[in-house]
C-alpha cells in the first residue's frame, strides 16, 4: 500500500489568551471543521433525544444523577423549535428529514397556541397562558397534557425576556417555513405572534419594560443596561409595530449605555454583571456584530473575558451564567468590566462551554474553537461522548479543578448549537432579516441601512451534483452592480471573493468530488454591500470513471513542524487518534530552539495532533488541530 499523509500547512499557536502573538487564519482549518462538525452531532444527539424530551418539549436541564428538571419556559420551547430547524439546514448525515422537523415544530407551536388560546380543557392551575396573550416562566411538560406549573414560587411570573425570545424565534421560524412550502407552520407561529403583547411590559412614563412578576407583567425591576440582554425585547416589540418608532428611540435612549475597562480593554456599552450571553445571545437574531456596536462592544466584551481567564490562570475562558459544578444551582457567572461592585463571580474558575461556543459567530472564531477543544480534551469531564457539553466545569487549578455540572442544561445547548449553526449557515439572521420589519427595526436601532441578500436558486442546498462544473445561481437584486461570490470545502467559506459582474458563476475549472459551500451578495453603485446570503451545501460526485484523488505521499519519517512563538522556552506536541485526545498515542516536550518534532512510527489510521507553548513559566492554551494519515507499506 503506499504512503498517504496530508498535512495541513499552517498551524497556529496562541500564546496564553493573547490572540495578537501569531496572526491566526480567518477561518476554521479543516479538522477545527471536523471537530465542531463532531460538536453539532453530539449536541443535536442531546437535545432530540427522548432522554431530555417529554411531549416534544425539551426538559430544562437534564442529569443522570439528580432527579427534576421536567419542565421549560418560552425561551428554551422557542429555542428548541429553531434547533430542529437549524440541525436540518446543516444538511449533515446525521440531519433529521425535513418531515420530521416538520412534525415536531408543528406539535410544540400546537401545544403553545392551545395554552394560549385556552382551547386546551385541562387547567388545574389555572389558565396556561396570561391574558390569552403571553406565556409564564414554567410549563411541566412531563404532564400529559402539558400545563403550566402550580401557583407557588416563580411558576406563574409573567417574563418580558423569555417571551422576546418566544417572539424571535416565532418571527424566524415563520420565515423559514414560507420558504420551505410549510404554510400550516407559518400560520400557526403568526396566529401566535398577533395575540402576544408586550405592551403589557411597558412603563410610557419611564420608557422601559419591566422584567415581569408573579401573575403581573409589570412586576419585578425595569430593564436597565443596553448590554443585558434585555435589548432583545426593545427590539422585538417594535418589530411586530408594538412601538412607535419614538417610543422605540426612546426605549433604547433609556438604557444605561456607559463604558468601562479592563486590562486596558474599554467595552463601549458595558453590562451588569459580565455574563457573556448577555452580550451574545441576542446576537443570535440580531447581526450586531457587523455594527459598531458589535466592534466597539461586543468583541471587547469577548477580549476582556479572555483577558481575565488568563490573568486568574483558568485554564480555559467562558464566564457566563450556569449550573454550578456538581449538583449546584444555577450561578452568576462574568467578567470585568462590569457595571456592578464586587466580583462578577458566584463560583470562582466555574466556566461553560456555552460562552465559546456563541463566539463561534464572532471574529473570535478561532479563540472559540481552540478553547472548546481544551474544554472536551483537557477538561474530560464536562464533555459526554454522546450528548457533548455538560453545564460547566472548574477551570481553575486546585482542589476541585476539572470536575464538571452533573447537569445538561438545554438553554445552554440550544444556544451553542444555534450559534455553530449560524456560523456555519447564517440560518438565524438570514429568516429573522427576511421580515420587512425586523430590518427596520435594525435601520433604527443602529442608525444604518442594512441591504436582505440575494437569493439563492441552484444548486439546491445539499444537492448532489453528478457534474464537475456545476453552474451556480442566485436571484438578481435590483440595483446591484455586481455579486461576490465565495466557494470554498470550509464552512464558513474562506476563500477568494470573486467579483462578477451577473447573478451566476461557473468555476472555471472542475471541481473535485467534494463537499462545498457557497454563499452570495450584491453591491450597488454606492459600494453598499448586502448581507451575506445563506451557506448553502452542494455535493459534487466522482464520475464514474474518474481516479482516485489523493494527496500527498510520504515515507517514515513524519515530521511536524510550527511556528515559534515569542518569548516561549518550551513546547509540548501531543498525537492521539480522536479529536479529544484520549487516549495520546505520542507526546513530546522539546526546547523553545525546537519547532518540529519527528514522529516515530505509527500503525495505519487517521492522527490528529496539536501544540502549545510554555511562558513565563506557564503552559499557554493548544493550537488549532491539524490531521494526518499514515498508510504506510
Amino acid at each position: 500500500m503506499g504512503k498517504f499523509l496530508r498535512v495541513l500547512l499552517f498551524v497556529a499557536i496562541c500564546a496564553g489568551f493573547r490572540l495578537s502573538t501569531v496572526a491566526l487564519p480567518p477561518a476554521y482549518s479543516q479538522d477545527a471543521s471536523d471537530f465542531l462538525d463532531e460538536l453539532a452531532r453530539d449536541t443535536w444527539t442531546y437535545l432530540s433525544s427522548d432522554w431530555a424530551t417529554d411531549n416534544h418539549l425539551p426538559w430544562s436541564w437534564r442529569s443522570a444523577s439528580i432527579g427534576g428538571g421536567d419542565y421549560a419556559n418560552p425561551a428554551e420551547i422557542g429555542l428548541y423549535m429553531l434547533a430542529y430547524a437549524g440541525a436540518y439546514e446543516m444538511r449533515r448525515d446525521w440531519s433529521p428529514s425535513l418531515d420530521a422537523v416538520v412534525t415536531e415544530i408543528a406539535a410544540m407551536l400546537n401545544q403553545l397556541r392551545a395554552w394560549q388560546t385556552g382551547s386546551q380543557t385541562s387547567q388545574p392551575h389555572g389558565p396556561n397562558a396570561y391574558n390569552n396573550s403571553v406565556f409564564y416562566q414554567w410549563y411541566w411538560i412531563s404532564w400529559n397534557p402539558p400545563v403550566v406549573g402550580a401557583p407557588s414560587g416563580t411558576n406563574h411570573v409573567v417574563p418580558s425576556i423569555d417571551n422576546a425570545w418566544l417572539a424571535a424565534s416565532l418571527i424566524t421560524l415563520r420565515e423559514w417555513a414560507e420558504a420551505n412550502g410549510q404554510s400550516a407552520i407559518a400560520q400557526t407561529a403568526q396566529a401566535i405572534l398577533d395575540d402576544m403583547d408586550f405592551r403589557l411590559w411597558y412603563n410610557q412614563t419611564e420608557h422601559r419594560f419591566y422584567w415581569g412578576g408573579v401573575e403581573n407583567p409589570q412586576g419585578g425591576t425595569l430593564a436597565d443596561y443596553y448590554s443585558n440582554e434585555n435589548r432583545i425585547i426593545n427590539f422585538v416589540a417594535r418589530a411586530l409595530g408594538q412601538l412607535s418608532e419614538a417610543e422605540y428611540q426612546a426605549s433604547l435612549a433609556a438604557l444605561v449605555q456607559s463604558s468601562a475597562a479592563y486590562d486596558t480593554i474599554t467595552v463601549g456599552k458595558v453590562a451588569w454583571d459580565g455574563s457573556l450571553f448577555t452580550y451574545l445571545a441576542p446576537a443570535l437574531f440580531i447581526r450586531e456584530l457587523e455594527t459598531a456596536y458589535g466592534a466597539a462592544t461586543i468583541e471587547p466584551a469577548i477580549a476582556a473575558q479572555i483577558a481575565y481567564a488568563k490573568n486568574r490562570t483558568y485554564t480555559a475562558w467562558g464566564l457566563s451564567d450556569c449550573f454550578d459544578i456538581g449538583t449546584g444551582g444555577y450561578i452568576q457567572q462574568g467578567s470585568p468590566p462590569t457595571a456592578m461592585s464586587g466580583s462578577p463571580e458566584t463560583h470562582a474558575g466555574v466556566v461553560t462551554p456555552h460562552a465559546s461556543g456563541l463566539a463561534l459567530m464572532t471574529p473570535f472564531t478561532d479563540a472559540a474553537v481552540i478553547n472548546l477543544q481544551t474544554l472536551a480534551a483537557d477538561l474530560p469531564a464536562v464533555y459526554d461522548d454522546n450528548y457533548g457539553f455538560k453545564d460547566s466545569v472548574m477551570a481553575l487549578p486546585g482542589a476541585a479543578y476539572g470536575q464538571a455540572s452533573a447537569r445538561f442544561s438545554a438553554l445552554a445547548q440550544e444556544w451553542l448549537f444555534l450559534a455553530l449553526v449560524n456560523a456555519q449557515t447564517g440560518f438565524l439572521w438570514d429568516y429573522f432579516y427576511r421580515d420587512a420589519n425586523v430590518v427596520a427595526a435594525h435601520n433604527l436601532m443602529f442608525n444604518e441601512t442594512v441591504y436582505p441578500p440575494p437569493r439563492q436558486q441552484s444548486p439546491g442546498n445539499g444537492a448532489a451534483l453528478a457534474t464537475l462544473n456545476p453552474a451556480f445561481r442566485w436571484l438578481a437584486v435590483p440595483g446591484a452592480v455586481r455579486y461576490e461570490f465565495q466557494l470554498d470545502t470550509l464552512s464558513p467559506p474562506a476563500s477568494a471573493v470573486f467579483s462578477l459582474p451577473t447573478a451566476g458563476y461557473t468555476p472555471a475549472n472542475p471541481l473535485l468530488p467534494l463537499a462545498y459551500y457557497w454563499r452570495v451578495r450584491a453591491v450597488d453603485s454606492a459600494g453598499h454591500r448586502t448581507f451575506w446570503s445563506l451557506i448553502w451545501q452542494v455535493r459534487v460526485q466522482s464520475p464514474l470513471t474518474a481516479a482516485p484523488t489523493r494527496n500527498y505521499w510520504l515515507n517514515h519519517p513524519i515530521i511536524l513542524t510550527w511556528n515559534p512563538v515569542l518569548d516561549a522556552t518550551e513546547y509540548t506536541l501531543q498525537v492521539a487518534s480522536t479529536l479529544r485526545f484520549a487516549p495520546v498515542v505520542h507526546e513530546a516536550v522539546v526546547p523553545a530552539s525546537t519547532h518540529a518534532v519527528t514522529i516515530p512510527s505509527l500503525s495505519d489510521g487517521f492522527y490528529y495532533w496539536r501544540v502549545r507553548a510554555k511562558t513565563n513559566g506557564i503552559w499557554r492554551s493548544w493550537s488549532l488541530l491539524d490531521s494526518f494519515v499514515a498508510d504506510m507499506p
